[in-house]
């Protein structure tokens, strides 16, 4: 799980990739197999909103962005 500041800035990176490609969350979650309304909380790091690295990998691997881990 991720914090709520790493929450807000995956999120908001995760909604600039999306728009970017023109995907819609409806699409974008139906490709990753996820809600819309849980990308929809993902996107604006809700704070009620726990998301795993699998489902953070995913969505990152559906928008095609390369994924670093480290400091």
């Amino acid at each position: 799980m991720f914090a709520q500041n790493d929450r807000f800035t995956l999120g908001s990176t995760i909604k600039k990739e999306r728009l970017s490609r023109d995907l819609s969350q409806a699409k974008l979650a139906q490709i990753v197999g996820i809600d819309r309304t849980y990308l929809s909380r993902i996107e604006n790091g809700s704070g009620n909103v726990n998301i795993s690295f699998e489902t953070a990998i995913s969505v990152l691997r559906a928008l095609d962005m390369k994924i670093f881990v480290g400091k």
